[in-house]
């Protein structure tokens, strides 16, 4: 059998990892703060520090390797 996933209007996929764009203010980049980002399961809240600026990894939110 093969199958083919179709793409997603707000998600990416890489192997296991799932990704998504979400943009912060120019205060929140340089501040911190909190944004809201949309998960396989609903919107989680996480928090923006400096370290974070380019890629966050949310452990739980993995898919299972195809």
């Amino acid at each position: 059998m093969i199958y083919q996933v179709a793409e997603d209007p707000i998600f990416a996929r890489d192997g296991a990892d799932v990704y998504v764009e979400s943009n912060i203010t120019f205060t929140q980049a340089i501040m911190g703060g909190k944004v809201v980002v949309p998960t396989l399961s609903g919107k989680v809240e996480v928090k923006v520090t400096m370290v974070h600026l380019d890629l966050l990894h949310l452990q739980t939110c993995n898919l299972p390797m195809p």
